[in-house]
């Protein structure tokens, strides 16, 4: 079942139809949550994907603006740093070529 825009609770179990996916979801702290969109996205798993989203957004809901903005960089950070680590693999790779 598609999951209602927008998210009305902060509850997962009030917003999915399968109490399965809402403890799934519901066992991850945000980093991995961060994770399973990414990789769900990345294998266009879309009813993952958004499971994941409305899951961020239940937790968006709870919070303050000041709040808000701290999860945005630590997820920004998180990418950075991927981003390092995956320049580094193609640069020694290219190094390895040569």
């Amino acid at each position: 079942d598609p999951l209602p825009c927008p998210v009305r609770s902060i509850h997962m179990n009030q917003i999915v139809s399968d109490k399965w996916d809402a403890t799934w979801i519901d066992a991850f702290d945000k980093k991995t949550i961060f994770e399973v969109i990414l990789a769900a996205n990345y294998m266009d798993i879309k009813s993952l994907l958004h499971l994941g989203c409305a899951k961020i957004a239940t937790l968006i809901k709870q919070l303050d603006q000041k709040e808000i903005n701290r999860i945005i960089e630590e997820e920004e950070k998180y990418r950075r740093e991927h981003a390092n680590d995956n320049a580094d693999d193609n640069k020694a790779e290219e190094k390895d070529d040569k």
